[in-house]
């Protein structure tokens, strides 16, 4: 099978972002976690789950926009969780879901120039960006896993684990 790296590249993202495969994509990893889960931190240092959501959500939306030719809004690198309820908490789930779906489709459209190049205005070729996002959104992704089984462990009073909503 010939793979060019434009495909490899593809590839990379699409496993991370919409199809589950051995890395749980963000948005999946945050389809089952439900409002109290969400909100809860072990300690105050610890983002909540919601808090990983909006940090990631906002890097997706900024490579989305960059690619679809639109300006990107200006947003905090960890954004406050303001409006803390269950219909804000489902409204980030289906927001995180629908920029990962959105994103996709976008990079399943781009050839190899487009990968090699910047969008418009901005310095780094689309493959890094792609690659950075795909390492960062694995990697909260795995945080969000953890924080809900440590939730979960705490909810049971496991030794070493609390819930403090």
């Amino acid at each position: 099978m010939n793979q060019t790296f434009e495909d490899a590249l593809k590839y990379g993202f699409r496993i991370s972002h919409t199809e589950e495969g051995w890395i749980t994509p963000l948005a999946q990893a945050l389809a089952g976690i439900e409002y109290r889960a969400a909100v809860w931190k072990p300690d105050q240092e610890t983002a909540s789950i919601w808090e990983l959501a909006a940090h990631s959500v906002n890097y997706t939306e900024a490579l989305m926009f960059d690619l679809s030719g639109k300006e990107t809004p200006d947003t905090e690198d960890w954004p406050p969780v303001e409006e803390a309820n269950p219909d804000a908490w489902s409204a980030m789930q289906q927001r995180v879901r629908l920029a990962s779906e959105r994103l996709q489709s976008l990079v399943d459209g781009l050839d190899a120039a487009s990968l090699s190049a910047p969008p418009p205005g901005r310095e780094t070729p689309v493959a890094l960006r792609l690659m950075e996002l795909t390492v960062h959104d694995s990697y909260h992704a795995g945080q969000v896993i953890k924080l809900e089984q440590t939730y979960r462990a705490a909810e049971k009073g496991v030794a070493g684990a609390a819930v403090g909503v």
